[in-house]
């Protein structure tokens, strides 16, 4: 089974960022024209890591400028 990114939250699947396996024909068919998914390579999979550790990071210094902000 190929495997996809998934650039936006679906539904029963996974969310943004989630590397997912899925059919080929799901994957061709529906995912990829809906701009929802892109197949998966060992490239975009480091990107999509990347990414994801980028935006958890900053997650978390918005929270703790929040508590600063609210002591």
């Amino acid at each position: 089974m190929p495997q996809a990114i998934l650039l936006q939250d679906v539904d029963n699947l996974g969310e943004r960022g989630a590397v997912v396996d899925v059919s080929p024909g799901y994957l061709r068919n529906y995912l990829q024209p809906r701009k929802l998914a892109q197949p998966a390579t060992a490239a975009s999979i480091v990107a999509a890591a990347r990414h994801r550790d980028r935006a958890e990071q900053a997650e978390r210094e918005s929270e703790e400028r929040a508590k600063e902000n609210a002591a």
